[in-house]
């Protein structure tokens, strides 16, 4: 019951200025204890949020052409004091 509780204020904090999304993922950490769908529900969030990692500091210099310039003009440049 506590864990439906928690979510639902979760959602109203995504309205309001507040940690909706954590809020809401702690209540699906607590309903994860009793109920099945929301442990994969909590697995799905886990398993996107390491896509976006992945995508973000992705370690492929040739898939982003912007970054591996800025790191090539930093290396041509000389520290002076």
């Amino acid at each position: 019951m506590i864990g439906f509780t928690i979510v639902m204020f979760g959602g109203v904090l995504l309205l309001l200025p507040g940690p909706g999304v954590l809020t809401i993922l702690i209540g699906l950490a607590i309903l994860g204890t009793e109920f099945v769908w929301a442990r994969r529900l909590l697995k799905r969030f886990g398993d996107g949020a390491n896509s976006i990692k992945n995508i973000i500091f992705n370690n492929n210099r040739e898939s982003c052409p912007v970054k591996s310039q800025m790191e090539q003009r930093g290396k041509n440049r000389e520290l002076r004091f």
